[in-house]
């Protein structure tokens, strides 16, 4: 929403892009004590097979720091939540989305970082 300084703005932005196309992913969650990630199709932790019915409540608990878990993977294709105010992500977008911004200064509680 930082990015359009008025409703209109965002409307067009909306309207222009959705003729581009759009992807469905299911992410994965995997909750840590401090944090959470958000998998995406295409990283190494990525299920093979995936519960599209809800049969689980989809939510894995790893219990390893993040410098750890991240090691372990070579393909990376997720969203670390660390707080509510503070989000890092490896996700390039497609279908000219926009990325959130990347910065500790929008209304002074937004931060965020590439992975």
């Amino acid at each position: 929403m930082c990015r359009f300084p008025a409703l209109k703005d965002l409307h067009r932005f909306a309207c222009q892009r959705s003729l581009e196309g759009c992807e469905q992913w299911l992410p994965i969650h995997l909750k840590f004590d401090n944090f959470h990630i958000s998998v995406l199709p295409g990283d190494d932790l990525y299920p093979e097979e995936v519960d599209f019915y809800g049969k689980h409540d989809g939510v894995l608990r790893i219990e390893k720091s993040l410098e750890d878990f991240q090691k372990e993977s070579s393909n990376l294709h997720r969203i670390i939540f660390q707080d509510p105010h503070t989000v890092h992500m490896n996700i390039s977008p497609k279908y000219n989305h926009m990325a959130p911004l990347f910065s500790e200064t929008v209304g002074g509680h937004y931060k965020s970082s590439k992975l």
